[in-house]
Order: structure tokens, then C-alpha cells, then sequence
């Protein structure tokens, strides 16, 4: 029996990991993979393409928040509940586990990667990425696990076992930073990776999901994507890759162009925006690496309250002072 465990969570320096990029701290990964992207999020699409890949059963296990979990104990959070579910495969005779944190995207070949687990002989094959080790690791629970541990120590069960190496040649987006987010966007609509927008394509290189509207006279040029229930009015441009998610509202008159739109969120009439990710009330440029904070809700705004949570993925930018009314350029 093949089972999967999926941490949906915070890197852990002790893993080996690559280093986050200076403007984003590795303990803020969990929200990007957590965000909904051309329809649906890193995590769920990862459980998707298990149970698609022949995973029998597949356990999403959710890390703490980075303010109250330390990323440094090894031993607490997810990882030590990964360790309780890896002893229970092991006395519910599970033969093989796939392991994985989902921080980064990962395109990987799930037949392939098992078969050269069979191949190795090996309790443990950690995936890499060229020199990179990656947080995945296929494991013979039965063969490395003692049953007398409680779990709380699963990361030194993987790093100290004798560990065969298997290279991803498929797609890697680390998702270290909210320009990888974009980037994954632009590389699904371009058709650079596996992933692909949920919905239909409407024209080539146009996706729209379920409930989508484009009022007449907006243009949408290919790649885009307009997500479920999310409206584009009149006399607007969607353009270069750009992406508007679930219920959000592009007003009157207004330019998107290589940007991202959060669910849920409303951008006003008549404005030029470019090379960002917009999140309600706030905006995050791209090209200048500053978020900016709207105060007037008829220019941008968060539709319905998602909550302090939900607002975190910018961490590490610098922030600009709040723009109102008179400050409607956003390019």
C-alpha cells in the first residue's frame, strides 16, 4: 500500500534546505502555497496529482503559524505529528510513504521516483533538484522507524538514514517569494509547466472558471486567466499574462497588466495597474519591491474580511506610505 503525507507549512532550517531570499523569510512559504492561484492552491493541487499518480490514501498535515511555531524545533509542529503518522503506516503494515513539505512546487514524476525507491534497495530516496535537496523523501517506514519513539523524531529518522538520491527533472518553483508566485502564474499560462488554469479555455491562451464575467467592450489578451465568479467590466484590459482569481472585480475602464489578483478583491475605476499582485487593500510592486497600502476603499479593497491571517504573504517588503484617492496610479 502507497500512502502520502503532505506538510502544508514553514521551511525548516535544520532540513537543508535551500535559503529563502532576503526580502522573504523561508517562514512565511506556508501562505503562498496556501493562496489560490489560477483557481486553486499549491497544496491541493499536490493532492490532486497523488491520488491521480496512484497514492492510496493522502493526510495533509497543517503547520502551526510561523508567530507561534519555531521553525528551529525540529522536533514540534507538523514535523513531529509526520513522525506519529509515519509509525502508524508502520504498524498498519503501509509499505511505502511519500513524503512531502509543500513550500516549493514540485513537478514530480510519482511512478518514476517509486520505482527508483524499488530500484535502490534503500529505506530512505530523498528527491533533489540538481544540488538541492528537496523536502520530499520516499520512505519504507517499517525499515527506518523505531516503535518504541513516539514521533519526535522524524527529522533525524530521515537526515541520518542512509538515503539514496533521485533527481526532479520536472518543473521547481521554490515559491520562496511573492515574485515566485507570479512567476508559477505566467509559466502556467505559458504552458512552461504541468500546472494548468482551472476552467475553460474560452480562446487559446484565455482560461475562464465557472461564473466568470467579462462585460462587453473589457478585452482579455491572451495568456489570462479570469477566475470563478470574478468580474471584468466594461472598457477594461486584462493583458501579458495576467491573472484575476475568484470574486474578485476589476471596475470600469481599468488596465491589468502583468499582475495578479487575489481572491476576492476589488480594483476601482480607471487605473493603470502593472508588474504587481494586488490583495485587497493592498498592492505589492513587483518591480520596485515596496507594498503599498490603499486607504480608500472605492480604489482597492478586500470585498469580504479574510482576516490578519490571510493578509501576510508580502512580509519582508519595505512598506510605502498609504495612497488615497489622488494617488490612482499604481504602475
Amino acid at each position: 500500500m502507497l500512502k502520502g503525507i503532505i506538510i502544508a507549512g514553514a521551511g525548516n532550517a535544520a532540513l537543508d534546505v535551500a535559503s529563502a531570499s532576503s526580502i522573504f523569510p523561508r517562514t512565511k512559504q506556508a501562505t503562498l502555497a496556501s493562496l489560490e492561484i489560477l483557481g486553486a492552491t499549491v497544496v491541493n493541487r499536490v493532492v490532486e496529482d497523488f491520488k491521480s499518480s496512484g497514492v492510496h490514501s493522502v493526510e495533509v498535515i497543517a503547520d502551526a503559524s510561523p508567530e507561534t511555531e519555531d521553525s528551529s524545533d525540529v522536533s514540534g509542529g507538523s514535523w513531529q505529528t509526520a513522525g506519529r503518522k509515519l509509525l502508524d503506516c508502520a504498524n498498519d503494515g503501509v509499505e511505502v510513504v511519500l513524503l512531502m513539505h509543500v513550500g516549493p512546487y514540485v513537478e514530480l514524476d510519482t511512478p518514476a521516483a517509486l520505482q527508483a525507491h524499488r530500484d535502490s534497495g534503500e529505506p530512505v530516496v530523498r528527491l533533489f533538484n540538481g544540488r538541492t535537496p528537496l523536502d520530499i523523501w520516499i520512505v519504507d517506514p517499517a525499515r527506518i522507524l523505531d516503535p518504541d519513539s513516539k514521533g519526535d523524531a522524524v527529522v533525524s529518522w530521515l537526515t541520518s538514514a542512509k538515503a539514496a538520491r533521485y533527481e526532479v527533472n520536472g518543473y521547481v518553483n521554490k515559491l520562496e517569494s511573492p515574485r515566485d508566485l507570479r512567476n508559477l502564474a505566467v509559466d502556467s499560462l505559458n504552458l512552461r509547466c504541468r500546472m494548468r488554469p482551472l476552467g475553460l479555455e474560452v480562446r487559446p491562451g484565455v482560461w475562464m472558471a465557472e461564473g466568470a464575467e467579462v462585460e462587453k467592450d473589457a478585452r482579455i489578451v491572451a495568456p489570462a486567466y479570469i477566475g470563478r465568479q470574478a468580474v471584468v467590466s466594461q472598457q477594461c484590459l486584462v493583458t501579458r499574462g495576467s491573472n484575476i482569481e475568484c470574486k474578485s472585480l476589476i471596475d470600469y475602464g481599468t488596465v491589468i497588466e502583468d499582475t495578479s489578483v487575489l481572491p476576492n478583491s476589488y480594483v476601482g475605476i480607471g487605473l493603470d495597474v502593472s508588474h504587481s499582485i494586488v490583495d485587497g487593500d493592498k498592492l505589492l510592486n513587483l518591480q520596485h519591491g515596496v507594498v503599498v497600502t490603499i486607504e480608500d476603499s472605492a480604489v482597492m479593497r478586500q470585498n469580504k474580511p479574510l482576516g490578519e491571517a490571510a493578509c501576510r504573504w508580502w512580509g519582508g517588503f519595505e512598506s510605502a506610505p498609504a495612497l488615497s484617492t489622488a494617488d490612482k496610479g499604481a504602475n
